[in-house]
């Protein structure tokens, strides 16, 4: 599986999904799924800003978009991203087609990003817009990111966000502070803080707003454990005014192999000062530990009525077959809802699909139907979307994606939502349908090179190298054929060290490298062996 395939696939077409040609309106649909794209990356990179991003091993250098027009069935190119690396790898540049916006990315030497600056099209020439920096800790986790804007009447940048970390000696964030320009003044925003117990469990998450020039409390969440790391209570408190109150709180019991047996919820009544019982989960597992069923009940003041009961089924490779909701109807158990799946050779789910009970006829009532379809060599799939109509299903769209057959196909993805994958996209194509008739809408195609001289597989089982990470000598073994190069490559693409085997077993010296990630490239007769080695 390759993961580089995936993690520079989700930074590269997140990138090139801000392509926007100036001569389409916003509300065309196919901009505004695009939008919904930039959005997701931005949350994701402001809420996890902590994640690695380390810079690819394969380079994603342009993908095109193209429409049908209906009126003519003619097609227009509507959006093209192209990326440009630079010679030491860690930096790359994406531009639009319609020079509309530019971005570039640096990294540092282990990879991690550390600047990126967004440029726009004006008059001719690309001006600064905006840039981002972080900045890292030894352990390689972010402590501060900072957000610029471009202040061209004094031709600067100007800060205008700040975050900052703060870490304890086990690598737990312990506090996060906001900070905003608000006009002429920098301030802060907003908090959070967290305590952890001798497991490094979480045991309390506390929200602050800065207000009157101190800290004012939002809410706070505090968590109890038991000797397996299990949570037994977790409890919620609200600002209310100026205090903090007590909100709801819920306790859980755990099975003697550790899955969640019974959950009770409960809510703080402001009057008696006590905590009264509102609605409990009981789970019950198979034989193979596979949730079975899941029932949940009302406290009606005096005992726990009945609510509902959803049930599940597994085929013989645990995965999921049947789900059911099922309400009580004048003492006997109905269905609500029922969920189907089903799974090829490969165990790759081919279909789902989704019933609701009809409250006029009280039948179940077709609802929605994902069909998933594959080549043999993985390397094509497509992906039906249906929705129920009566008592039949009414095709509303298909989408097909074309992969590289050297790659691993989990699932088909639609609308290109590809980068959470191990598999490189090619081509993808999108349809809609017109009196059951497919009709092809639009495509986009996707055009790779290679930085680190194509690398086929980012691990391999038939070689072993530890240990690793290390401080200097890592040793190989398995299939390594005698006389062949092994070549060290850093994160830049560049080849710091080259061995010769000598032998099946290797030893090789490090030490003296700068500590980060590094590739260990083994040219064996059969193919390329590339092994990730993190050196510390």
């Amino acid at each position: 599986m390759k993961n580089t395939f995936t993690l520079f696939a989700f930074i590269g077409l997140t990138l090139s999904t801000w392509a926007q040609s100036p001569s389409q309106k916003q509300s065309d649909q196919h901009f505004s799924e695009l939008r919904t794209k930039v959005n997701h990356y931005n949350t994701w990179l402001r809420t996890n800003s902590s994640a690695i991003r380390l810079a690819p091993t394969i380079q994603l250098d342009s993908i095109i978009s193209s429409k049908i027009d209906t009126l003519d069935n003619s097609w227009s190119k509507i959006s093209r991203a192209d990326l440009t690396f630079y010679p030491n790898g860690l930096i790359k540049t994406y531009t639009d087609e319609y020079l509309a916006e530019k971005i570039t990315v640096f990294y540092n030497q282990q990879g991690y990003q550390t600047q990126l600056i967004r440029f726009k099209y004006e008059l001719g020439n690309w001006v600064e817009d905006s840039k981002e920096e972080l900045i890292y800790n030894n352990a390689n986790l972010p402590i501060t990111y900072k957000y610029f804007i471009y202040n061209n009447s004094i031709s600067n940048w100007e800060l205008n966000y700040t975050e900052n970390k703060i870490y304890d000696t086990s690598n737990n964030l312990l506090t996060t502070i906001n900070s905003r320009k608000n006009g002429s003044i920098f301030e802060n925003e907003d908090k959070k803080e967290l305590a952890y117990n001798s497991n490094n469990l979480p045991i309390l998450e506390a929200y602050y707003r800065w207000k009157n020039n101190a800290w004012f409390p939002l809410s706070k969440t505090e968590g109890t454990y038991d000797a397996n790391g299990n949570k037994l209570s977790e409890t919620w408190s609200m600002t209310d005014s100026t205090t903090l109150i007590k909100q709801r709180k819920e306790e859980y019991t755990y099975t003697t192999f550790d899955e969640p047996e019974m959950g009770i919820n409960y809510e703080w009544d402001t009057t008696f000062q006590l905590w009264t019982k509102m609605d409990s989960t009981w789970k019950v597992y198979n034989s193979t530990k596979l949730l079975a069923t899941d029932t949940t009940f009302r406290w009606t003041g005096l005992n726990w009525e009945f609510n509902n009961l959803n049930e599940y089924a597994y085929n013989q490779n645990g995965q999921i077959l049947l789900e059911e909701n099922k309400l009580l109807n004048m003492g006997l158990f109905q269905v609500n809802t029922r969920t189907v799946y089903q799974y090829d050779a490969a165990n790759r789910r081919v279909l789902y699909e989704n019933y609701f009970r009809n409250d006029f006829d009280n039948y179940l009532t077709y609802n929605y139907k994902s069909e998933n379809f594959y080549s043999s060599n993985g390397d094509f799939g497509y992906n039906i979307h249906s929705r129920g109509q009566d008592s039949s299903w009414i095709a509303l769209s298909k989408y097909e994606n074309y992969f590289d057959p050297n790659t691993q196909v989990d699932d088909i993805v639609p609308n290109n939502w590809f980068w959470w994958k191990p598999f490189q996209l090619l081509r993808s194509k999108s349809y809609h349908y017109t009196n059951n008739q497919s009709v092809l809408a639009d495509t986009t195609a996707y055009y790779y090179s290679d930085i680190i001289n194509s690398i086929p597989s980012i691990e391999n089982e038939t070689v072993t190298i530890y240990p690793n990470p290390t401080t200097g000598i890592l040793i190989l073994s398995g299939e390594i054929e005698s006389g062949v190069s092994l070549d060290l490559v850093n994160m830049a693409g560049e080849i710091v060290r080259t061995y010769v085997s000598t032998s099946s077993n290797l030893r090789v010296n490090i030490s003296n490298l700068v500590p980060g990630v590094y590739f260990l490239r083994i040219q064996n007769k059969n193919g390329v062996i590339i092994k990730k080695v993190l050196k510390q």
